[in-house]
């Protein structure tokens, strides 16, 4: 007899928001998503009570909730956005790590700024360092500033001991404004370029580049992005929105970080415009490109796809093809055998 099914649960925290004059809730994705069953609960009672998830978006790890009773509504105590974190700046973060059934409390500061790779999905945004403790079961909990406003969202802890990351408001303020501004939500654009360092003087001088002059080399332009036909491979990006362009692809922001330049597509929405310096066959010109959904990210954790395509089985298919033309007779059987085996591998149903 097969064993009974059984039942996992896991806990991560959350903070009450006021947003245009409302109350929601904020925490991870990975915290609230695909559950058979959420519950919330303030950190002084133990009454719990059954949230609305109105957005998810796994690439920056957010998630928006709405619970519409008298009770929680007339007890919650929202926190106020604050103005982004700088390096230095001291924090604590609110949670309920390990498992605890009371809040916890660590302090710290901003240690580092940087464009970092979100591992819940799929996307590159801002993140800032903290030596605040941040442990599991503090995912999705408020991280304050001095002034006991919002400074961020813990998510994800670093690899080096005593050091985690947490979601900037300039993240959050994005999520937010997308999700109440447009009908359909939008996410973060990628605007879809390869680009190479250009470290090296002989590759300057082979591009023309004079002494004043940085940037990166696009050594690719994917076909399905905003920037195709605009880009042109073996451009030198010289500026971004007026944003100099260093050697090996950073900037410096208005306050003071150095930063990839990617920031500066993500921080926008998409259908907003970027203005981009070019050094194209040694004359600098400009372009702009209206940025877009990242179109060559083909699975997302909140979407099932319909198929999966591998382009180097369609080769072989065509291959298997062209030889059991010519094959004789009695191999057909076998033939037909591999090529079914070789479209079940190129073409699965979701």
């Amino acid at each position: 007899m097969a064993p009974p099914p059984t039942l996992t649960k896991w806990h991560g925290s959350g903070f009450v928001l006021n947003y245009n004059s409302k109350t929601y809730i904020l925490t991870n994705a990975h915290v609230a998503d695909f559950p058979t069953k959420i519950k919330a609960r303030f950190g002084d009672d133990g009454k719990q009570y059954t949230p609305k998830i109105l957005k998810v978006d796994n690439d920056a790890d957010l998630a928006l909730l709405e619970i519409d009773d008298p009770e929680f509504l007339a007890k919650a105590s929202p926190i106020t956005m604050g103005e982004p974190a700088l390096i230095g700046d001291k924090v604590r973060a609110v949670g309920f790590p390990m498992m605890s059934e009371e809040i916890t409390i660590t302090t710290g500061r901003i240690s580092n700024i940087e464009v970092h790779n979100y591992v819940q999905g799929s996307a590159t945004l801002l993140a800032k360092r903290t030596d605040a403790a941040i442990n599991p079961g503090n995912s999705g909990g408020m991280v304050v500033n001095k002034n006991h406003q919002l400074a961020g969202i813990a998510f994800q802890g670093g690899t080096l001991d005593g050091q985690g990351f947490i979601i900037p408001t300039e993240v959050i303020n994005h999520f937010l404004i997308d999700y109440f501004t447009h009908d359909i939500y939008r996410g973060f654009p990628d605007i879809g370029f390869f680009f190479q360092d250009c470290t090296n003087p002989g590759m300057k001088r082979h591009f023309g580049m004079i002494k004043s002059q940085t940037g990166i080399r696009v050594s690719k332009v994917d076909k399905t992005s905003s920037a195709n036909d605009i880009l042109q491979e073996d451009d030198i990006i010289l500026e971004i929105d007026g944003y100099k362009v260093q050697d090996d692809g950073k900037v410096n922001t208005e306050d003071g970080d150095r930063l990839d330049h990617e920031y500066l597509f993500s921080r926008k929405q998409i259908g907003e415009q970027v203005h981009f310096k070019l050094l194209r066959n040694r004359k600098e010109t400009t372009v702009d490109i209206t940025l877009q959904n990242s179109a060559w990210v083909l699975l997302k954790l909140d979407l099932n796809p319909k198929w999966y395509a591998f382009p180097q089985f369609r080769k072989q298919v065509e291959q298997q093809k062209a030889q059991s033309a010519e094959a004789p007779e009695a191999n057909v059987a076998t033939t037909s055998k591999k090529k079914r085996r070789l479209r079940n591998a190129a073409a699965q149903d979701g």
